[in-house]
C-alpha cells in the first residue's frame, strides 16, 4: 500500500461518522428454543427481523436440546450446542433461503457433561463450556484440525453457562451459575481467573460491549434482570442494575436472551440496537455506549415471537475478529484470517501491527482501533516488507474473507525473544461517512 492508501487509512480513522448504526440492511436475529415439552428433545433455529418481527422457522430438530448458538468459523452458518438423549455436541449448520440444514457434527458419546455454550477463540480453536458433573463444570478446547475436546479447566460447585472472548486480550469472559451467578475472567495463556462480579441471579445471556470492553447480563433474578459488568480487574469492576419499567412488569421480570447490534460500528447515536427477549416478548431496547446506560425507549417496541422455552440468540453475522493460525514451536510464521461473511465482499481492508495496544487511534465517539501508531505501525502499513506483512491491504473476498501473513525473520529474534506484536484490521466503506465499516478485535502474538 503507496502513501495515498496510507493517508486514506489515517483519514478514515479520524473522520466523524454521522449516520446510525442501528436495523442496518440484512441484520436478522438468530434465536434457538426449545419445544413445549424439552423432555422430548425438540428444538428450533428461528430468524427474526428486527424491523418487522416476521419470524421464519429455519430449522427443526428432534434429535436434541439446542442450548446455545454461535456463527462458525466462515461467520456465514450457524454453531449450535445441543444435548442428545446419549450424547452431545456441536451441529454446524449452513443458511440455505428460509431453511438451514446441517453440514458437519462434533459430538461425544455418554459424556462426562454436557455442553452449556461454545464460541470460537482468537486462534481459531473451539471453546466450550458444559455442565457440571461430579460437581465440576469444565472448559474444553477442540482445534479444528482434531475433532477431540480436551480439558482446560474446572469450576468446583458451577455449570459454565455462557463465554465470549474479550476482544482485546482474548481472554474468555465467562458466566458461571451455581449457588449464585459469577462472571469471571480466564486467562487461556496463563491460566489464571479473575472474578468480575459474584452473587448474581442466576446467568441467561453473556454479551460484550466493544465501546467501553464491559459486559451486559442478563439472569432469572427479577429485581436484577438486566446488568452491566466493567471489564476491568475484580477491585474495581462496576456493576449495573437495569430494570423494566413498572408500567411494563409491576413485579419485575426475568429476561432469558440478549443480543446486540454492533454489526456496523459506526455513527454518533446513543449507541447499539439491544434486544432483549422475555419469555415469546421480544423488546427493542437501546445501550448508550457513552453512558453505559440501558434506554428504555417510549414507546417501547415489542414483538410476540412464536418461540417457546428460549435458549440463546444473536445476531447473524456478528463476528468481528482477526483470527490467528496456532503458531508451532520454532516456526515464526503466523496467518491472520478475517471472515465477515458475504455481506463484507469486495471491499478495502487494512491489517495494522503494533508494538501496544495504547494509545489506540480513536474513530468517532467511543470507537477505537487499538493499535499505537509508531514506527512499526506505518513499516505494516507501507508495503515496503512484502516479505514479512504480507496482504495487509486489499479487497475482501466474495465471502467476506482476508488471509494475510506475518513471517518473522531469523535475524529478529535476539531483538524480538519474548516481544508481543498487536495486530488489527479494518474494513472501508467509501459510501458510509467515516468511511471505516467495521473494526476488529486486536490480537497478541509473540513470534519467538
Amino acid at each position: 500500500m503507496g502513501r495515498r492508501g496510507i493517508v486514506s487509512w489515517v483519514i478514515a480513522c479520524n473522520l466523524v461518522a454521522l449516520v446510525s448504526a442501528q436495523n442496518f440492511p440484512g441484520t436478522r436475529l438468530l434465536i434457538t428454543a426449545l419445544g413445549s415439552n424439552p423432555s422430548q428433545y425438540q428444538s428450533f433455529l428461528y430468524s427474526v427481523d428486527p424491523g418487522t418481527g416476521a419470524t421464519t422457522t429455519l430449522y427443526d430438530d428432534i434429535s436434541g436440546n439446542f442450548l446455545n448458538i454461535c456463527m462458525d468459523r466462515d461467520n456465514v452458518g450457524f454453531s449450535v450446542v445441543y444435548k442428545g438423549r446419549v450424547e452431545t455436541g456441536i451441529h454446524f449448520l449452513t443458511p440455505g433461503g428460509a431453511v438451514a440444514s446441517i453440514v458437519d457434527t462434533v459430538r461425544i458419546l455418554n459424556p462426562d457433561g454436557n455442553f452449556l455454550c461454545a464460541n470460537l477463540s482468537s486462534e481459531d480453536a473451539w471453546i466450550v463450556g458444559t455442565e457440571a458433573s461430579h460437581g465440576h463444570g469444565r472448559l474444553r478446547i477442540m482445534v479444528p484440525l482434531y475433532r477431540i475436546f480436551h480439558d482446560m479447566v474446572s469450576f468446583p460447585g458451577y455449570e459454565v453457562a455462557d463465554l465470549v472472548v474479550e476482544r482485546k486480550t482474548a481472554k474468555f469472559i465467562l458466566g458461571l451459575n451455581g449457588k449464585s451467578g459469577v462472571v469471571l475472567s480466564f486467562n487461556p495463556y496463563t491460566l489464571s481467573q479473575t472474578t468480575l462480579a459474584s452473587g448474581l441471579g442466576r446467568i441467561t445471556d453473556l454479551i460484550q460491549e466493544p465501546a467501553s470492553g464491559g459486559f451486559l447480563v442478563s439472569t432469572q433474578d427479577k429485581t436484577a434482570p438486566l446488568l452491566y459488568v466493567s471489564g476491568s480487574s475484580r477491585n474495581n469492576s462496576i456493576v449495573k442494575t437495569f430494570h423494566f419499567p413498572r408500567s411494563i412488569y409491576p413485579q419485575g421480570t426475568s429476561v432469558d436472551a440478549l443480543a446486540l447490534d454492533v454489526g456496523v460500528e459506526i455513527g454518533e447515536s446513543c449507541g447499539y440496537d439491544l434486544w432483549a427477549l422475555v419469555g415469546n416478548q421480544l423488546y427493542a431496547l437501546c445501550w448508550d455506549r457513552k453512558s453505559q446506560e440501558i434506554i428504555f425507549p417510549s414507546p417501547l417496541t415489542c414483538y410476540t415471537l412464536p418461540v417457546m422455552n428460549t435458549t440463546e440468540m444473536i445476531f447473524q453475522g456478528n463476528r468481528n475478529y482477526l483470527l490467528t493460525t496456532q503458531k508451532n514451536a520454532g516456526c515464526p510464521e503466523v496467518t491472520l484470517r478475517i471472515r465477515l461473511g458475504p455481506q463484507y465482499a469486495n471491499q478495502d481492508y487494512y491489517i495494522g501491527a503494533s508494538l501496544a495496544m495504547t494509545p489506540g487511534i480513536v474513530i468517532a465517539g467511543n470507537r477505537m482501533i487499538n493499535l499505537a501508531p509508531g514506527p512499526l505501525f506505518w513499516m505494516s502499513l507501507s508495503g515496503q516488507l512484502p516479505l514479512v506483512f504480507d496482504e495487509f491491504s486489499g479487497s475482501t473476498g466474495p465471502g467476506g474473507e482476508v488471509t494475510g501473513k506475518v513471517v518473522g525473520k531469523k535475524e529478529w529474534r535476539s531483538s524480538l525473544t519474548g516481544v508481543t506484536i498487536y495486530f488489527a484490521g479494518v474494513i472501508i466503506d467509501p459510501s458510509l461517512p467515516g468511511r471505516i465499516r467495521t473494526v476488529t478485535n486486536t490480537v497478541g502474538l509473540t513470534l519467538f
